[in-house]
């Protein structure tokens, strides 16, 4: 149940449900890991890290394992700490290199104004297209080609600075829209 209400957004009764089922059963990673995503979407970044770490002691699968990494990357991305979040997510994909969402986020990462990385964001975007390729109407590809669309422009606003010119904000992507896409 408490799964359910964190797909459909209701992030403060999956944490009640999650906390109600870690009473039943303490030493279930999967619950803890659940949990700390409720959590993180409610901004409670230090409490939702602690569930991760207890997840992760506890024991995953691999998959799970690249999960919780991915999830704490996206915690630590929300609170702006890109490098510490670009280097978990580091992890989760030397776990599973199949794992989309986590390229698109290691994307996201990398086209920050803090951060500049777009080549790098480009490849990330790709990877996560080609491992969705069969799910073409994914959201998640749906986001990566927006954020390919982004790092496309920001390169060529690079290029038309290091010549001199004047970016054309005529042609600009809707970055403000693919970040209120991936945050909700």
């Amino acid at each position: 149940m408490g799964k359910i209400k964190l797909e459909l957004g209701d992030y403060e009764r999956a944490a009640e449900l999650f906390d109600d089922a870690i009473k039943k059963k303490p030493n279930d990673a999967r619950v803890w890991l659940e949990k700390g995503r409720a959590l993180s979407r409610l901004g409670e970044s230090r409490e939702a890290m602690a569930c991760f770490d207890k997840a992760l002691e506890l024991g995953l699968s691999k998959v799970k394992e690249s999960r919780a990494l991915s999830e704490k990357g996206w915690t630590l991305f929300r609170e702006r700490k890109y490098e510490e979040a670009s280097q978990f997510l580091d992890c989760s994909l030397e776990i599973d290199q199949g794992f989309a969402e986590a390229w698109c986020l290691k994307g996201t990462i990398l086209i920050q104004d803090d951060i500049r990385r777009y080549k790098d964001a480009l490849t990330c975007f790709d990877n996560t297209i080609e491992i969705l390729k069969e799910n073409p109407n994914s959201q998640w590809v749906e986001l990566a080609r927006e954020g390919k669309e982004i790092a496309e422009h920001k390169l060529m606003e690079q290029k038309n600075m290091a010549e001199g010119e004047k970016p054309d904000d005529a042609k600009k992507p809707q970055s403000k829209r693919f970040f209120k896409r991936l945050f909700g």
